[in-house]
């Protein structure tokens, strides 16, 4: 078995489909369903 390091994984990931916290967060805003400023305050430091 192969084994791959963090940044392969989230390559293919994104690669996959996956949103970033940040980018769901905007989403939520966008509907909604939450502020800018929650999003800002629980992504803080978060790739």
């Amino acid at each position: 078995m192969q084994r791959a390091d963090a940044s392969a994984i989230r390559t293919l990931a994104l690669q996959e489909g996956m949103r970033r916290l940040q980018e769901e967060g905007r989403l939520l805003v966008e509907r909604g369903l939450t502020t800018a400023t929650e999003v800002q305050r629980v992504t803080v430091g978060v790739e």
